[in-house]
């Protein structure tokens, strides 16, 4: 599966902080790269910036880094990139609710930051997933997703992902996830 990940998106909602360090850049990478490694993604994080004023990439370690420069935002680079991928099968992981839906108008699937996070750091036993989709014989059809096509690993990630699923505040009260347990893992050494 492809994985396009909006980096300083998914690092500030983890941290909840607004501002996101060299550190705890480079923490998501490792979480990221080991999760692409580990499952068999190719994953690009987009970053805002770099040493450039066009777009431009480096790879680490399993992932391909892509930086805007400075004359572009990432969401511009990656609905570019989202446009040029057409008919693939492709994940995006942003809490930006501009890009998700620019990504569900090109019939692509989308998670929010901290719902991927928490894919990305539970320590659950590797294969229980599996094993309970095999037995069952069925995939949970009450997920929305964009195509009808079967794809293992995508459902994998919108199944956990849909475990918690926000509540708006108007309807029911604010429901929100613990930002300081999730804070805690990212800054943890």
């Amino acid at each position: 599966m492809i994985i396009f990940v909006d980096g300083y998106n998914v690092i500030k909602h983890v941290s909840g902080e607004s501002y996101s360090s060299e550190l705890d850049k480079n923490k998501f990478l490792e979480l990221m790269s080991n999760y692409a490694k580990k499952h068999g993604h190719e994953a690009t994080v987009f970053f805002d910036g770099g040493s450039l004023n066009f777009a431009y990439t480096e790879s680490y370690k399993f992932l391909k880094i892509v930086y805007s420069g400075y004359k572009l935002s990432a969401d511009d680079v990656i609905k570019q990139y989202l446009q040029s991928q057409k008919g693939l099968k492709i994940l995006l992981v942003t809490t930006d609710r501009e890009l998700r839906n620019f990504a569900t108008g090109l019939k692509f699937d989308s998670v929010k930051s901290v719902d991927f996070y928490k894919i990305l750091t539970q320590k659950a036993e590797l294969g229980s997933f599996e094993q309970k989709i095999a037995s069952s014989g069925k995939i949970d059809r009450s997920i929305y997703k964009t195509t009808q096509d079967d794809n293992f690993n995508l459902d994998q990630i919108m199944q956990e992902a849909s475990k918690k699923i926000q509540i708006k505040k108007d309807d029911y009260g604010k429901v929100d996830v613990d930002k300081n347990a999730l804070r805690h893992k990212l800054r943890k050494p």
